[in-house]
Protein backbone atom coordinates (compact mmCIF):
# COMPACT_ATOMS: atom_id res chain seq x y z
CA UNK A 1 0.00 0.00 0.00
CA UNK A 2 2.84 2.37 0.65
CA UNK A 3 4.11 2.02 -2.92
CA UNK A 4 0.83 3.17 -4.44
CA UNK A 5 1.62 6.38 -6.28
CA UNK A 6 -0.86 8.67 -4.65
CA UNK A 7 -0.81 11.92 -2.76
CA UNK A 8 1.09 10.54 0.24
CA UNK A 9 3.87 9.20 -1.99
CA UNK A 10 4.40 12.54 -3.70
CA UNK A 11 4.06 14.48 -0.44
CA UNK A 12 6.79 12.30 1.06
CA UNK A 13 9.05 12.97 -1.87
CA UNK A 14 8.35 16.70 -2.13
CA UNK A 15 8.69 17.53 1.53
CA UNK A 16 11.72 15.28 2.00
CA UNK A 17 13.47 16.99 -0.90
CA UNK A 18 12.49 20.47 0.30
CA UNK A 19 12.95 20.10 4.06
CA UNK A 20 14.91 16.90 4.65
CA UNK A 21 14.49 13.37 5.82
CA UNK A 22 12.89 14.17 9.20
CA UNK A 23 9.98 15.92 7.49
CA UNK A 24 9.20 12.72 5.57
CA UNK A 25 9.33 10.76 8.81
CA UNK A 26 6.76 13.12 10.36
CA UNK A 27 4.47 12.71 7.35
CA UNK A 28 4.88 8.93 7.61
CA UNK A 29 3.96 9.09 11.31
CA UNK A 30 0.74 10.91 10.42
CA UNK A 31 -0.06 8.27 7.79
CA UNK A 32 0.53 5.44 10.27
CA UNK A 33 -1.69 7.08 12.90
CA UNK A 34 -4.45 7.33 10.30
CA UNK A 35 -3.93 3.71 9.22
CA UNK A 36 -3.92 2.60 12.86
CA UNK A 37 -7.38 4.14 13.29
CA UNK A 38 -8.58 2.45 10.07
CA UNK A 39 -7.15 -0.92 11.12
CA UNK A 40 -8.81 -0.63 14.54
CA UNK A 41 -12.16 0.08 12.91
CA UNK A 42 -11.66 -2.77 10.44
CA UNK A 43 -10.51 -5.39 12.96
CA UNK A 44 -13.06 -4.68 15.63
CA UNK A 45 -15.83 -4.01 13.13
CA UNK A 46 -15.32 -7.21 11.12
CA UNK A 47 -14.83 -9.33 14.24
CA UNK A 48 -18.53 -8.74 14.88
CA UNK A 49 -19.49 -10.46 11.61
CA UNK A 50 -20.78 -13.94 12.42
CA UNK A 51 -18.62 -16.78 11.11
CA UNK A 52 -21.36 -18.38 9.01
CA UNK A 53 -20.45 -20.50 5.97
CA UNK A 54 -22.56 -18.29 3.64
CA UNK A 55 -20.48 -15.24 4.58
CA UNK A 56 -17.34 -16.88 3.23
CA UNK A 57 -18.78 -16.96 -0.30
CA UNK A 58 -20.01 -13.37 -0.03
CA UNK A 59 -16.60 -12.26 1.23
CA UNK A 60 -14.83 -14.09 -1.60
CA UNK A 61 -17.17 -12.60 -4.21
CA UNK A 62 -16.86 -9.08 -2.79
CA UNK A 63 -13.09 -9.34 -2.46
CA UNK A 64 -12.68 -10.81 -5.94
CA UNK A 65 -14.83 -8.16 -7.58
CA UNK A 66 -13.09 -5.33 -5.68
CA UNK A 67 -9.66 -6.62 -6.69
CA UNK A 68 -10.75 -6.94 -10.32
CA UNK A 69 -12.08 -3.37 -10.29
CA UNK A 70 -8.87 -2.06 -8.71
CA UNK A 71 -6.82 -3.96 -11.28
CA UNK A 72 -8.81 -2.73 -14.26
CA UNK A 73 -8.73 0.86 -13.00
CA UNK A 74 -4.95 0.63 -12.56
CA UNK A 75 -4.60 -0.49 -16.18
CA UNK A 76 -6.77 2.34 -17.46
CA UNK A 77 -4.46 5.11 -16.22
CA UNK A 78 -2.46 5.95 -19.34
CA UNK A 79 -1.46 9.57 -18.70
CA UNK A 80 -0.69 10.05 -15.01
CA UNK A 81 0.41 13.49 -13.94
CA UNK A 82 3.73 13.85 -12.24
CA UNK A 83 3.43 17.08 -10.30
CA UNK A 84 5.87 18.40 -7.76
CA UNK A 85 4.06 21.33 -6.21
CA UNK A 86 5.98 23.72 -4.08
CA UNK A 87 5.59 22.73 -0.48
CA UNK A 88 5.54 25.01 2.49
CA UNK A 89 7.29 24.65 5.78
CA UNK A 90 5.71 24.06 9.12
CA UNK A 91 6.01 22.37 12.47
CA UNK A 92 6.12 18.69 13.37
CA UNK A 93 2.36 18.79 13.91
CA UNK A 94 1.83 20.41 10.52
CA UNK A 95 3.67 17.59 8.72
CA UNK A 96 2.09 14.84 10.83
CA UNK A 97 -1.33 16.41 10.27
CA UNK A 98 -0.68 16.61 6.56
CA UNK A 99 0.24 12.90 6.43
CA UNK A 100 -2.77 12.02 8.55
CA UNK A 101 -5.22 13.98 6.40
CA UNK A 102 -3.77 12.88 3.06
CA UNK A 103 -4.22 9.28 4.15
CA UNK A 104 -7.51 9.64 6.04
CA UNK A 105 -9.29 11.53 3.28
CA UNK A 106 -8.66 8.73 0.77
CA UNK A 107 -11.74 6.47 1.09
CA UNK A 108 -9.95 3.55 -0.55
CA UNK A 109 -7.73 3.15 2.52
CA UNK A 110 -10.55 2.29 4.92
CA UNK A 111 -12.16 -0.07 2.40
CA UNK A 112 -8.84 -1.79 1.77
CA UNK A 113 -8.20 -2.39 5.47
CA UNK A 114 -11.81 -3.54 5.94
CA UNK A 115 -11.56 -5.94 3.00
CA UNK A 116 -8.31 -7.43 4.30
CA UNK A 117 -9.72 -7.75 7.81
CA UNK A 118 -12.93 -9.31 6.53
CA UNK A 119 -10.95 -11.82 4.51
CA UNK A 120 -8.66 -12.68 7.45
CA UNK A 121 -11.62 -13.02 9.79
CA UNK A 122 -14.16 -14.69 7.53
CA UNK A 123 -12.12 -16.82 5.13
CA UNK A 124 -8.79 -17.41 6.85
CA UNK A 125 -10.42 -17.66 10.31
CA UNK A 126 -7.74 -15.54 11.99
CA UNK A 127 -8.49 -14.72 15.60
CA UNK A 128 -8.43 -11.08 16.68
CA UNK A 129 -4.99 -11.44 18.34
CA UNK A 130 -3.57 -13.01 15.16
CA UNK A 131 -5.12 -10.22 13.07
CA UNK A 132 -3.47 -7.68 15.36
CA UNK A 133 -0.07 -9.33 14.80
CA UNK A 134 -0.73 -9.34 11.04
CA UNK A 135 -1.78 -5.68 10.93
CA UNK A 136 1.03 -4.56 13.23
CA UNK A 137 3.45 -6.17 10.77
CA UNK A 138 1.69 -4.43 7.86
CA UNK A 139 1.84 -1.03 9.56
CA UNK A 140 5.49 -1.52 10.45
CA UNK A 141 6.28 -2.48 6.85
CA UNK A 142 4.40 0.57 5.54
CA UNK A 143 6.21 2.86 7.97
CA UNK A 144 9.63 1.46 7.06
CA UNK A 145 8.84 1.74 3.35
CA UNK A 146 7.74 5.35 3.74
CA UNK A 147 10.90 6.16 5.69
CA UNK A 148 12.96 4.59 2.90
CA UNK A 149 11.01 6.64 0.34
CA UNK A 150 11.81 9.77 2.35
CA UNK A 151 15.46 8.78 2.63
CA UNK A 152 15.83 8.28 -1.09
CA UNK A 153 13.53 11.12 -2.11
CA UNK A 154 16.17 13.32 -3.65
CA UNK A 155 17.13 10.49 -6.02
CA UNK A 156 13.60 9.16 -6.56
CA UNK A 157 12.30 12.54 -7.60
CA UNK A 158 14.24 12.51 -10.84
CA UNK A 159 13.49 8.85 -11.59
CA UNK A 160 9.71 9.11 -11.46
CA UNK A 161 8.38 9.67 -14.94
CA UNK A 162 4.98 9.09 -16.49
CA UNK A 163 6.26 5.86 -18.08
CA UNK A 164 7.45 4.52 -14.72
CA UNK A 165 4.12 5.33 -13.07
CA UNK A 166 2.20 3.59 -15.89
CA UNK A 167 4.46 0.54 -15.56
CA UNK A 168 4.01 0.37 -11.77
CA UNK A 169 0.24 0.83 -12.14
CA UNK A 170 0.07 -1.99 -14.69
CA UNK A 171 2.14 -4.34 -12.55
CA UNK A 172 -0.01 -3.58 -9.49
CA UNK A 173 -3.17 -3.86 -11.62
CA UNK A 174 -2.07 -7.27 -12.92
CA UNK A 175 -1.47 -8.50 -9.37
CA UNK A 176 -4.93 -7.28 -8.33
CA UNK A 177 -6.58 -8.95 -11.35
CA UNK A 178 -4.82 -12.28 -10.74
CA UNK A 179 -5.74 -12.22 -7.03
CA UNK A 180 -9.36 -11.31 -7.87
CA UNK A 181 -9.64 -14.09 -10.45
CA UNK A 182 -8.12 -16.53 -7.97
CA UNK A 183 -10.73 -15.65 -5.34
CA UNK A 184 -13.57 -15.88 -7.86
CA UNK A 185 -12.22 -19.17 -9.26
CA UNK A 186 -12.24 -20.67 -5.77
CA UNK A 187 -15.81 -19.46 -5.35
CA UNK A 188 -17.01 -20.88 -8.66
CA UNK A 189 -15.26 -24.26 -8.46
CA UNK A 190 -15.92 -24.97 -4.77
Amino acid sequence: MSLMLGTVFFALIQHSVDYGFKTGVFIALGVIISDLIFVSIAVFGTSLIPAIRENENIIRAFGGIMLLLLGVSSWRINKPKVVYPASKGGSVFYFMGKGFLLNALNPVNLFTWAAVSTYLNGVMKYSVPLQLVYFTSCLLAIFITEILISLGASKLRYLITEKIIVLINRIAGSVFIVAGLYLLRQLIFN
